[in-house]
């Protein structure tokens, strides 16, 4: 909802999302008319932080540090967020640098016994020492608008709903819930593949800081799947002193269009010319990967990798005077861990903070601050380095360059990168290197390669492939599911390119694959076939398919009510293991077979019963499929 409203003679409006708890629900429910109504002004800032975790907390001492007038707005009552209330205390790996090491060294010097509560008073500490505001049990619920320009934010306080104007706005939701209800594009589950990144609530021990845990899917922004996940929690955790009040979601709704920051930056070690940090992980993604560059690339095993982040990955498209930090920039979701790591999110939150008050200072827009100025203050810090004041944009991959990948894609796909970040000049090569190869392992790779990128050159290559005996395949690379290397299995990679080949001989070996599933199949194996029907959806595919989801295990594991999505075990479902082994399997089948015609309708059954679970993930993906067109 949009309504509209003066301030000291300014015309603002106000953006509510009015559809109900479910956030997958776009049909809305009864209303109550209001009629003309008015909302008090809480108070009037030069940043206004929504989001006290880690990357707000920072955000907010960055902000105050460059002299802007600053409020935090929490829902909780103690800053941040998953580092404090999720149990997350230590870090896993990130750039330990820049702020970060500020933070740390400021937790040392509290001297709590217990780290995450002396993260929690350093914070608060902080930003009041510094004249800072900080409202908690105050929860963010719509964006103040001034045309196009975002000039603060809606609240939902104890004692009702209020505006908070300011001149720069920074969402730390880590959903990009200011964008979100501003009107920008943001991604999350929908009609393409479920492939959403786990989540888990963690165990509270006394004098403990660190407890991680992986066992569901969270949809951030559903208050009732939230709730529940908290009663699973429960239930799971009954023998549990206490559990965090903060889940360990791991991928959220993320702004799209404008920058996107992607794998291929990470695997090529791109620079950019506004870097505002460092990212380092070992590509811990708790999930199936979707990008080309995943399915084929050389083995790599657990190393450590990097990625510079840009400040324009925090801009919107649409809307001035806001900022998005925290999870809810504009990252793909397999670049996500790379910007979800603690270090790195209160040091992108500590810049997002700088530039806003910079932005304030110099009265510019976000998108015209002089970069250098904050650049300069982050290599101070040592966020970045001294040398990215010279850093450029440019991706150059010379001709010579992209000849030799081409070359070392036939040694286990090494430089397999290269040829993904310039694909359409990368295929002519490819072929020819495909037709002049002798050697059947190096065929294979370029068929493979060729295929993922949807040629259809070595297609029979990769059916003859397939169709041999398990023992009888030419094995290349038995990497599976390690950072940038295959994301699933070889031969289901290699199913994944005969289907995007749309070649005729694809049909026969997608058909016995389908055939071939049963309970004991992986969510992998599941996957490649759903990929592959997705890429050439065909009505010869729809019996097998149809076949499978009535087999006993891949079928018939989405739930009525609550009751039955909260087994007692709380964190398993009824079949003694993680529902993520069993619900993904059946909602890729249903969504195979939906694209590809569903003539017996056993994929709008099950599709169905989906969209009615409480469980918002499957929900919001069964409902999103179900308005896809299919096969006919």
């Amino acid at each position: 909802r949009r309504t509209g409203g003066n301030v000291a003679g300014t015309a603002l409006n106000i953006c509510e999302r009015l559809n109900g708890l479910h956030g997958y629900d776009e049909t809305g429910l009864e209303t109550v008319a209001l009629g003309a109504a008015a909302l008090p002004v809480l108070g009037r800032y030069d940043v206004v932080v929504l989001g006290g975790g880690s990357a707000g907390s920072a955000a907010a001492i960055g902000a105050l540090r460059g002299g802007a007038k600053t409020l935090v707005v929490d829902y909780m009552y103690n800053l941040g967020g998953l580092s404090t209330l999720g149990m997350i205390g230590y870090y896993w790996y990130g750039f330990t640098g820049g702020f970060t090491k500020e933070i740390d060294a400021g937790i040392r010097s509290t001297e709590y016994l217990v780290q995450r509560r002396g993260r929690i008073e350093w914070f608060r500490a902080e930003i009041r020492r510094l004249g800072g505001e900080i409202w908690f049990g105050a929860m963010g619920c719509g964006a103040v608008l001034k045309g196009d320009t975002v000039a603060g934010i809606v609240v939902a306080t104890p004692t009702g709903r209020g505006v908070i104007l300011a001149k720069r706005t920074i969402d730390t939701t880590g959903s990009a819930d200011v964008a979100a209800v501003a009107g920008e594009a943001t991604e999350f589950v929908g009609s393409s593949e479920f492939a959403l990144q786990t989540s888990g609530t963690a165990p509270v021990l006394p004098g403990c800081t660190y407890v991680n845990t992986d066992w569901s899917y969270l949809f951030d922004n559903d208050a009732i799947d939230y709730w529940m996940n908290g009663l699973r929690a429960r239930r799971g955790g009954w023998h549990d002193w206490d559990l965090a009040q903060v889940p360990s979601s791991r991928e959220r709704r993320h702004l799209v269009g404008g920058f996107t920051v992607t794998p291929l930056d990470v695997a090529l070690k791109r620079t950019f010319k506004d870097v505002i940090a460092h990212g380092r992980t070992d590509f811990d993604t708790h999930g199936p990967t979707v990008a080309d560059i995943c399915f084929a690339s050389e083995p790599v095993g657990r190393n450590v990798y990097h990625l510079n982040v840009p400040y324009r990955s925090l801009l919107p498209v649409k809307t001035r005077a806001l900022l998005v930090a925290s999870l809810g920039l504009n990252a793909h979701r397999d670049a996500q861990p790379f910007v979800r790591m603690i270090p790195d999110v209160q040091n992108i939150g500590y810049a997002a903070g700088c530039a806003a008050a910079q932005s304030v200072k110099d009265n510019v827009a976000l998108a015209d601050i002089d970069i250098r100025k904050l650049q300069r203050h982050l290599a101070e810090i040592g966020q970045i380095p001294e040398a990215a004041l010279t850093w450029s944009d440019e991706l150059t991959i010379t001709d010579e360059r992209l000849a030799e990948a081409v070359k070392n894609v036939a040694k286990k796909y090494h430089d397999a990168p290269v040829v993904f970040a310039v694909p359409t000049r990368a295929i002519p090569l490819l072929r020819a290197a495909y037709a002049a190869a002798t050697d059947p392992k190096a065929k294979l790779c370029y068929a493979h390669v060729l295929g993922i990128l949807r040629d259809p050159t070595g297609a029979s290559t990769l059916a003859e492939q397939l169709a041999k005996p398990a023992k009888a395949r030419l094995v290349i690379n038995d990497q599976n599911k390690e950072a940038f290397g295959l994301s699933m299995t070889p031969f289901e990679s290699q199913l994944v390119a005969l289907g995007r080949t749309k070649s005729a001989c694809a049909v026969p070996v997608i058909r016995a694959a389908i055939e071939n599933l049963d309970a004991t199949s992986k969510l992998s194996a599941v996957r490649a076939v759903m990929l592959a029907c997705e890429a050439m959806p065909r009505k010869e595919f729809a019996p097998a398919l149809a076949a499978a989801l009535r087999k006993p295990g891949l079928g018939g594991h989405a739930r009525a009510g609550l009751a039955a999505a909260t087994p007692r075990s709380g964190f398993c479902d009824y079949y003694g293991a993680r529902e993520e082994d069993f619900c993904p399997r059946e909602l890729h089948l249903a969504r195979a077979l939906w694209l590809c015609g569903d003539s017996e309708g056993v994929a709008k059954r099950t599709l169905e019963a989906y969209a009615q679970d409480p469980r918002a993930a499957y929900a919001a993906h069964a409902r999103a499929v179900l308005n896809l067109g299919f096969c006919r």
